[in-house]
């Protein structure tokens, strides 16, 4: 079944092993679809010290809140390249994927004994970013959970409003 998209329609998709999700909710989160990328200073033993932060979150949320599907994007410089943006595209950049569930009785979420929460290394392609900051793509890869149960990941698409 083809979604038809307004203008302000916002998702993370994909398929999951055989089931297909699809989450729309922010759940009024400020750690969403937030783009850092600036210089942060601190100090280390005295000695004043800079560093620059570069990292995209993408976060979807099921409708009632307790899954979730986060994209984190780090040391990506994107606004230095071109569209189409094939990540990761040199050896600092990372693109990690998190299916969360956060009904799961994990003792440590993605830890050595979580056998609920996925997490890993994908590839993503950002297709365009446009005027009002809309970034839309593609995702696939496979993700695991901290007891080593896998999934393959397919069939990834996301429209999501960053703010930098």
């Amino acid at each position: 079944k083809k979604v038809l998209l307004k203008p302000t329609d916002e998702f993370i998709e994909a398929k999951f092993g055989d089931e297909f999700m699809r989450y729309t909710s922010t759940l009024s989160n400020p750690f969403n679809n937030q783009y850092y990328n600036d210089t942060v200073e601190y100090m280390i033993n005295g000695i004043p010290t800079q560093t620059v932060q570069d990292q995209l979150n993408l976060l979807r949320h099921s409708d009632n809140g307790r899954k979730s599907i986060e994209i984190y994007i780090l040391q990506a410089a994107l606004t230095k390249d071109q569209i189409p943006i094939n990540l990761p595209h040199k050896t600092t950049c990372a693109v990690e994927l998190q299916l969360r569930d956060y009904d799961a009785n994990a003792q440590s979420t993605f830890g050595p004994s979580d056998d609920v929460n996925y997490k890993g290394d994908v590839q993503l392609t950002i297709e365009s970013w446009d005027d009002n900051n809309y970034l839309e793509g593609n995702f696939s890869g496979n993700i695991s959970t901290g007891t080593g149960k896998g999934l393959n990941v397919s069939e990834g698409k996301f429209r999501v409003q960053i703010f930098y």
